[in-house]
């Protein structure tokens, strides 16, 4: 596999039809971490993914499960015998990130997604927010067509991105991006404008003073920034990252070939579906990429 590295998508995920089949082969290290994160938010967070149904969970206990089942991929994943040189999160993913980096335990984990998503909604309380992805246009042609106060906040790869704001805006940005001739525009099943610096700019300071309420820990290995791609090991550098990523623009794509270029040869997807294998499959000379639908082949998980 040469060099590892672990990487956590962010929530809303489908799945891939193979997370429960995961969990059956790894049930005694996964459960404990799914039973604790289910107490937090009053469900029982093992039975969706058997059904591979999270219809009847509630915006935060849906973060909460993918938190949990993140870490709890990785965990297995160690298991068995594979360890990161680096973690990495995409957008929510940076919570599983830290954790299995080592920079803070998984309670605590659970801990920043209650207070990153209280924080925000203190902010941003009318659900008239959201996200879209816009696929087939490069980034200057997406910033190009965003009006009202809209942002790109997220390049997953050269023609796929990301964009944040009211859901009324990016409704009509549908009909512009078509006309400049993307493949597609998706909107997301989300209600705040994540990574927005205007819109939730005035979230990060309070949630960093929550932040510093936690025992962080110098990390056994780096977290790559999502912000700007440093490699992240000290709890200041830490909570800094943690505190700004909900308000903060990020490039997925750089996170990648910055483990590219630190000699990563495989990335271990830790979570549901496949989006971030996706993703990978439109950059130029990516690492290898393993998911939960092809551990069992790739790495014996």
């Amino acid at each position: 596999m040469g060099k590892v590295a672990f990487t956590f998508p962010g929530v809303g995920v489908p799945f891939s039809g193979h997370e429960a089949a995961f969990l059956a082969r790894n049930e005694p290290v996964m459960r404990p971490f799914l039973e604790e994160a289910g107490e937090r938010v009053g469900v029982d967070l093992v039975e969706p993914l058997r059904a591979q149904d999270t219809s009847g969970l509630d915006v935060l206990a849906c973060q909460v499960l993918t938190h949990a089942f993140d870490v709890a991929v990785a965990e297995a994943c160690r298991a068995r015998g594979v360890e990161p040189s680096m973690t990495a999160g995409y957008s929510l993913g940076i919570y599983p990130a830290l954790v299995a980096s080592g920079a803070v335990g998984f309670g605590e984990g659970l801990d920043f997604v209650e207070c990153a998503y209280r924080r925000m909604k203190e902010v941003r309380p009318e659900p008239v927010w959201g996200l879209a992805v816009i696929i087939g246009l490069e980034r200057d042609e997406v910033d190009a067509i965003l009006r009202d106060a809209l942002m790109r906040i997220n390049t997953n790869n050269a023609t796929s991105h990301v964009v944040s704001g009211s859901r009324e805006a990016l409704e009509s940005l549908s009909a512009r991006a078509a006309e400049a001739g993307a493949i597609k525009t998706v909107l997301l099943d989300v209600d705040l404008p994540y990574h927005h610096p205007g819109l939730l700019g005035d979230a990060t300071p309070p949630f960093a003073d929550d932040l510093r309420k936690a025992s962080w820990r110098t990390a056994r290995c780096p977290v790559v920034s999502s912000i700007d791609q440093r490699l992240l090991s000290t709890p200041e550098s830490l909570v800094d990252l943690t505190a700004r990523n909900i308000s903060t623009p990020i490039d997925w794509q750089a996170v990648v070939r910055t483990m590219s270029a630190n000699g990563v040869e495989t990335v271990v997807e830790c979570g549901a579906g496949i989006s971030l294998t996706q993703n990978a499959r439109l950059m130029e000379d990516p690492p290898s990429f393993v998911s939960v639908k092809t551990s069992l082949r790739r790495i014996s998980v």
